[in-house]
């Protein structure tokens, strides 16, 4: 017996393959009957993050999906400083960017980063 079947929450013992197809009957029944999958409901959109390096650009053609743009916010700066981390080393000034846009390329935020290194003394003393 199931930890669900002693509760009373169900009455027969469900492997993985039964509830798969509920999943998918209960998928269907709504692409059929309210026309839901597929149409945006129980997708996540897509946003592609495009990273700027002066005037070099590199395009996402792949993207990736996510369910708010708080969360979007987030991957954008996180790919704004794995920029960073691996392109400012040995730089005296680089002006970085990730402009993210969503699957009808409309641009949906910007994260930019300048850096410069400027030696005001030309000399130190010891």
């Amino acid at each position: 017996m199931s930890p669900a079947m002693a509760a009373g929450v169900s009455k027969q013992l469900c492997e993985i393959g039964d509830i798969v197809a509920l999943v998918e009957a209960e998928e269907a029944r709504l692409t059929v009957s309210v026309g839901l999958i597929g149409k945006g409901f129980f997708d996540m959109p897509r946003y592609y993050f495009d990273t700027h390096d002066g005037d070099e650009v590199i395009i996402d053609d792949v993207g990736l999906e996510f369910s708010s743009l708080e969360a979007v916010k987030t991957e954008a700066a996180r790919s704004l400083a794995d920029l960073a981390r691996d392109i400012l080393p040995g730089s005296v000034r680089r002006e970085l960017a990730v402009l993210v846009r969503d699957a009808q390329s409309r641009q949906v935020l910007r994260t930019a980063l300048v850096f410069e290194i400027e030696i005001l003394e030309t000399q130190i003393s010891d």
